[in-house]
């Protein structure tokens, strides 16, 4: 899966060929593949700026909206036993696509992963520090060290440790087990 340089396209490489998937504002930003690789996580955006989480599926290009249009709306994550997330506003979504359970975060994040085990969620605030939630418990505690803005949580695909960025280049490693 890639994007062009504007981000406004999707496409799948086959045969070192790619072929469009998908074409719109913003698509190909943030794009999240889930561990089966059966369906992409994509944030439509209209032409009034109204925001969309979808699930495409790359197979038959179908695209699938997974709430309605809003204006503060989050990319799309997902775990390894099939379930997805977003943001909407200040709250994060989690689904199976039946049933929903949605966390309370205090502040809109566009990304706000969940770990692949399904346990963990990450996001910034607004003084770009990274916060943790357990979703089990809704503990959360802020991980990041207070001195220098963090930005774009990234759950590793396995062993469940958290990585982030600072603004000032360095990278951050976080493990929830740990501490």
């Amino acid at each position: 899966i890639c994007t062009n340089t504007f981000g406004s396209s999707l496409y799948i490489m086959r045969g070192g060929s790619p072929e469009e998937l998908v074409a719109g504002p913003g698509i190909g930003t943030y794009v999240t593949v889930s561990p089966s690789g059966d369906r992409i996580g994509v944030k439509l955006i209209d032409s009034g700026g109204s925001q969309t989480p979808a699930l495409l599926d790359p197979a038959t290009r179908i695209v699938t909206a997974l709430h309605q249009p809003g204006p503060k709306v989050g990319q799309v994550s997902f775990t390894e036993d099939g379930r997805f997330a977003f943001t909407v506003g200040e709250r994060l979504v989690v689904t199976d696509g039946n049933s929903i359970v949605s966390y309370d975060l205090g502040y809109y994040a566009n990304r706000a992963p969940i770990s692949p085990d399904g346990r963990y969620a990450a996001w910034n605030d607004a003084d770009d520090q990274i916060w943790i939630l357990t979703l089990a418990t809704g503990e959360r505690r802020c991980v990041s060290d207070g001195i220098s803005g963090y930005y774009a949580p990234s759950w590793a695909p396995a062993g469940g440790r958290l990585l982030f960025q600072a603004l000032n280049g360095t990278v951050r490693v976080f493990d929830p087990g740990t501490k």
